[in-house]
């Protein structure tokens, strides 16, 4: 019996159910008695193979929790009237409490979460044209929002929204869109809910494996849920805080958040690390490539004529086939190898034998969006999770090696993230301007889940006179993987990330009222907030400068093109720069390229093209020797010294100074973001040994070495005054991935190279990412705010910070002339 009669959830309709029905036929007939019942556990890591593609075949009348809880929707007749599609819904939302509260997950009732996870059901199951027939123009499909996420993270001309100055706004308006998504179906849910991270955290560990902060209220690990091994007897849920002088600890497994109650498991416990259990996310199915409706959106209907969507009429994304159109069953390989069809997910366990092609008359391919960044590219139908998933790499002891990592994380499976953390970053003296509060939620380099500030008392920090936090942004997307691992469609686990992105927004919040309390940013009391940028002041020395508003928010390019060229002309003559232009120039003039290579038009096409990709043969000239490719690939690959001698360009820190960069102390005893401990697999050890990790340097050992290489990498000081970084980011004191010219710092993960193949390295910013500029990555954001439904071409990033300030008094939703956000976070608890 369904646990409640929700009169506004679906039930799936014949069609759908016949299509899957025969989908699971014609998937369980292509490989019946050729799949392995399981897989032997690897490492003692209580997972699964890492790379195991496809070992069993799910049951095709699994249904999930929706489909079996889910009531009938309210008949769209019944709603409206005729010709007005959505009025009914628009009178319910107006008669509703603005600002509305978004609540914690655990202070919502068992009904409101049925309400919530039944209202997604309904946009799984619908497309938006239909949607949006019956409850109006703010209704999404599911597979469109994953679409509208991906179109931005793969923008040839640089991530939209990610590591840019458009993050927190591009996710504050993406996650609102998702809200007034789900309350177009349901408007008495109210609003989403968040996730209050530190209640769930690990205790963070010392060296010695000593807890130096104790574990979240409800942290609550067992078997079930989570990886079962410790890296240390304090992660333990009993054991947790007894160092901090507390007894014996007593937790409630259906308090913690990844519990059946809330997200379900964070490692997948079927065959492929899919969501399994009795939650209402267990075997939820991912989407397909042709759920998204490509022709509904190529252009957008507005009042001033037809606006085409150029991520959908370009194919940025485009997972597993260029083909545009039904994809949800080719009848046909098209040659793309990195499309899969389940009999050559069986062949081998990585699933990329080159010798099994799809081409036979039978191979019907279910295209899942899945983007490139994925550590496991998984034929798997459902979501996935895999927390254990990634690894440097291989690492020798005793002249042997073990570990054998497929990813990019160099930490461990269990969250740590504390109050602390939230605070540091949200107190605008140690955060003054928006570049530096984003460098406190962003990983500062690749893998590390480390963010960082430079103390209120400090107005320049040394390397190690700034301080670390684990990095909000980046420290639940790589602790649970799976699906929330990929950068493009990480929306397609929709508990976890848009509770997770929420608790990002309210830290953004509380930093804004923080910098009105320090009178950073002077609340003008309407809509414009001030100028954006100093230009004009630059005309003008007796001009008073203005350290408000706009100026902390826009990232103001305070520089003239002349110190640009010349900030560029430097740039140039660094070696590694020099050396990489210098390998492109002659492999280019090998291969008859007719345009002369440059730094000033140098693009990531060229940078991949020199690197080469993974596993991949890089092409020579005949009668040349194969090793010319190494030299191609080594001259284009950044090192360390490498990464210190751009630094030096762009900010005037000089790398050979010791006061300025100091490594090796950085870390202290605490075992933080970049050295947090895993899973353990070689079982208990609180030794600090030596060890050779994947490149053969000797480096200082925590309870899993394979995880901690990388404490030693260099963190960026202040930039100094009178460079450009510095009068970039309006005086920022610190650096990072997030700052200008990220192509620059080292963060060079594979999938940046492919999705953002036109960028080029010597801008400052991403194009498109500025304030002024839109808010879209192909697909604009609309109809968010009650006096603004965003005009012809969408929100701009101004008008979205405009239209969302906190609700201070005078400011009101509504109040055209002096707006604010239609929702505010709750304590929690």
């Amino acid at each position: 019996e369904p646990l409640i009669a929700c009169s506004w959830c679906p039930s799936v309709n014949s069609r759908f159910m016949m299509t899957l029905y025969f989908r699971w036929f014609a998937l369980a007939t292509l490989v019946a008695g050729s799949l392995s019942a399981s897989v032997p556990d690897q490492d003692g890591t209580g997972a699964t193979d890492r790379t195991l593609m496809f070992s069993s075949m799910p049951d095709p009348n699994h249904a999930s929790w929706a489909e079996t809880h889910c009531g009938d929707p309210r008949p769209c007749d019944v709603m409206d009237t005729p010709g007005k599609p959505g009025a009914a819904i628009a009178e319910m939302n107006a008669g509703l409490t603005e600002p509305r509260e978004r609540k914690e997950w655990r202070e919502m009732s068992d009904a409101e979460i049925d309400k919530f996870a039944c209202a997604i059901h309904v946009m799984d199951n619908k497309t938006t044209r239909e949607l949006r027939a019956c409850y109006g123009n703010t209704s999404w499909a599911f597979a469109d929002l994953v679409n509208l996420h991906a179109c931005a993270a793969s923008d040839p001309r640089g991530d939209q929204g990610h590591r840019s100055p458009s993050f927190m706004l591009f996710h504050k308006s993406f996650v609102r869109t998702f809200e007034m998504a789900i309350l177009s179906i349901d408007p008495t849910i109210g609003a989403i809910p968040w996730w209050n991270m530190p209640l769930d955290s690990a205790p963070v560990l010392n060296l010695d494996g000593t807890v130096n902060v104790s574990a979240g209220k409800y942290y609550c690990p067992t078997s079930t849920t989570s990886p079962p091994n410790f890296g240390s007897k304090f992660d333990d849920p009993k054991m947790a805080n007894l160092e901090m002088g507390n007894p014996p600890r007593q937790c409630d497994p259906k308090k913690y958040i990844w519990s059946d109650a809330y997200f379900g498991k964070q490692l997948g416990s079927g065959p492929n690390f899919e969501v399994e259990g009795g939650g209402r996310w267990a075997n939820r199915k991912l989407h397909r490539y042709g759920d998204f409706d490509h022709e509904y959106w190529k252009h957008t209907e507005t009042e001033h004529g037809n606006v085409t969507n150029e991520c959908v009429d370009s194919k940025w994304f485009s997972p597993r086939s260029p083909i545009v159109g039904d994809l949800r069953k080719l009848e046909k390989f098209d040659g793309n190898l990195d499309q899969n069809c389940v009999r050559c997910c069986e062949v081998l366990k990585e699933g990329n034998d080159p010798t099994c092609k799809c081409d036979q008359p039978d191979d019907l391919v279910d295209v899942y969006m899945r983007g490139p960044t994925l550590d496991t590219a998984t034929c798997s139908p459902y979501v996935t999770r895999n927390p254990n998933g990634r690894g440097v790499g291989k690492v020798k002891k005793n002249n042997e090696y073990q570990f054998d990592g497929n990813g990019r994380s160099d930490q461990d499976s269990l969250l740590r993230y504390t109050q602390h953390d939230f605070d540091a970053c949200a107190n605008s003296n140690n955060t003054r301007n928006w570049i530096e509060w984003q460098n406190c939620q962003e990983e500062n380099m690749f893998g590390t889940l480390e963010g960082v500030y430079c103390p209120a008392d400090k107005e320049t920090c040394t390397q190690r006179e700034l301080k670390k936090v684990f990095a909000l942004h980046s420290s639940a997307h790589d602790k649970a993987l799976g699906e929330i691992g990929d950068v493009t469609t990480s929306p397609s686990d929709p508990a976890l990330f848009f509770s997770y992105h929420a608790y990002i927004d309210k830290n953004f919040m509380v930093w804004q009222q923080s910098m009105m309390d320090t009178k950073r940013m002077t609340d003008p009391g309407t809509k414009d907030l001030g100028a954006h940028d100093r230009s004009e002041e630059l005309d003008d020395p007796a001009r008073p400068s203005d350290p408000t508003n706009k100026n902390y928010f826009g990232y103001p390019r305070n520089v003239i093109v002349d110190d640009l060229n010349a900030n560029m002309h430097e740039l140039s003559k660094v070696p590694f720069i020099e050396g990489m232009v210098n390998a492109s120039v002659k492999r280019m003039e090998m291969r008859s390229w007719v345009v002369p290579v440059k730094w000033e038009n140098f693009d990531l096409m060229l940078w991949q093209d020199l690197k080469g990709r993974k596993n991949e043969i890089q092409w020579v000239p005949p009668k040349f020797d194969e090793s010319l490719a190494d030299e191609w690939r080594d001259a284009a690959t950044m090192k360390d010294t490498d990464a210190k001698a751009i630094y030096q360009v762009l900010a005037g820190a000089d790398p050979n100074d010791l006061n300025v960069y100091n490594a090796e102390t950085v870390t202290e005893d605490l075992l933080g973001p970049a050295c947090s401990s895993l899973t353990n697999v070689w079982g208990e050890t609180n030794d600090a040994e030596l060890f050779t990790n994947a490149k053969d340097e000797t480096a200082r050992g925590v309870f899993n070495p394979l995880f901690s290489s990388n404490c030693v990498q260099p963190t960026f000081p202040s930039p100094q005054p009178g460079f450009l970084a510095h009068n970039l980011t309006q005086g920022a004191r610190t650096y990072s991935t997030s700052g200008p010219f990220v192509y620059l710092t080292k963060y060079a993960p594979q999938d940046f190279f492919d999705r953002g193949n036109r960028a080029n390295p010597n801008l400052p910013w991403v194009p498109g990412t500025l304030l002024t500029d839109i808010a879209l990555g192909g697909l604009p954001f609309r109809n968010l705010f009650p006096t603004d439904q965003g005009g012809t071409y969408g929100y701009s990033n101004k008008e979205i910070l405009e239209l969302s300030m906190p609700c201070t008094p005078g400011r009101a939703p509504n109040n055209k002339d002096k707006p604010c956000s239609p929702y505010y976070y709750s304590k929690g608890e």
